[in-house]
């Protein structure tokens, strides 16, 4: 900015001067013929006019000038206007070109950093897949906690991430039938599933769903993740359908809307989750913890396997 400034007073000081020099010149010039024009003549004829005459003569004659003067005054005055009017337009319009190229530099400037951060996301997408296919569990730790920071800071590559994530659980924690219908006797130690499982369903579980798309789902279905750690993760309408969530700790869960047909919840905990809208078709709720779950209707209980051991809420007591 104040480079520009001084390019212009460097363009109009030599203007400002010439103009001066000129007023200054054409002022003593147009002073000096007026005079000689109206009021020497006057003076040469003192002698033959009376005083009162002479210096009425005299004072119209100066007076004449003086206008005469004020007309130039004025009228370089409106060149100088319009001088100023010009410079100033010309001004203006060197302000908006520069204001346009600023605009065009910053726009070109914000999609070149846009352009880095997606290639600086695809490094560290692709370098996160390398190690999530790794046999070495740190790694595979590693590479899922990378996406998850991924998916934070990239809305495009959210769902993308979400649908990886879930199918590296479906193909690496396949429910077993066996297992499935087997039943928890005695003091048997809880189940949990492995570390890198886990992890994703922790990540699964503190999504951002407002990145989610409209009518997709997470899908966890026919998958063995039995003693999983759920609690107050936000699961709505995550498809369970036949998974295996045996002794899971669901405590304060958000299962809205969730398809959980057919699941194995035998000796889980929902103390507290939310199951509003929840599909419990042929569920396994044989000692299932459902004190003060939230939104549970007769019609769901009704379709699901519960008996006896099923700890109820107690508005369904």
């Amino acid at each position: 900015m104040s480079e520009n400034k001084t390019n212009d007073l460097t363009e109009i000081i030599p203007w400002l001067l010439i103009s001066f020099i000129l007023f200054v010149v054409g002022l003593l010039a147009l002073s000096c013929y007026l005079w000689g024009l109206n009021v020497t003549p006057i003076v040469q004829q003192e002698s033959s006019l009376d005083i009162k005459d002479f210096f009425e003569l005299r004072n119209q004659a100066i007076k004449s000038v003086i206008t005469s003067i004020q007309s130039y005054v004025t009228g370089f005055g409106g060149i100088a206007i319009l001088f100023n009017v010009y410079y100033g337009a010309k001004r203006a319009k060197a302000m908006e070109d520069n204001a346009i190229a600023t605009t065009k530099n910053a726009i070109a400037a914000t999609e070149n950093a846009k352009i880095a951060e997606q290639e600086q996301i695809t490094e560290r997408f692709t370098k996160a897949i390398e190690q999530l296919g790794s046999d070495n569990i740190s790694i595979r730790l590693g590479g899922i906690y990378a996406l998850e920071g991924i998916a934070k800071d990239s809305e495009r590559d959210h769902w993308t991430i979400m649908e990886i994530l879930s199918a590296f659980v479906r193909e690496n924690a396949p429910v077993k039938k066996d297992v499935q219908e087997k039943k928890v006797e005695g003091e048997q130690q809880r189940p949990k599933p492995p570390a890198d499982i886990q992890a994703i369903l922790n990540v699964i579980g503190i999504r951002d769903t407002e990145k989610d798309p409209e009518n997709e789902i997470i899908d966890l279905s026919n998958t063995d993740i039995a003693g999983a750690y759920l609690s107050e993760a936000n699961l709505q309408e995550v498809f369970f359908y036949g998974a295996n969530l045996q002794e899971a700790i669901l405590y304060q869960t958000d299962l809205q809307r969730a398809s959980l047909q057919e699941t194995n919840l035998q000796g889980a905990i929902l103390t507290e989750a939310n199951v509003q809208g929840v599909l419990l078709d042929r569920a396994n709720l044989e000692d299932t913890d459902l004190t003060d779950v939230k939104n549970l209707t007769q019609q769901q209980l009704d379709q699901s396997n519960y008996d006896s051991t099923t700890i109820l809420p107690h508005y369904l007591q």
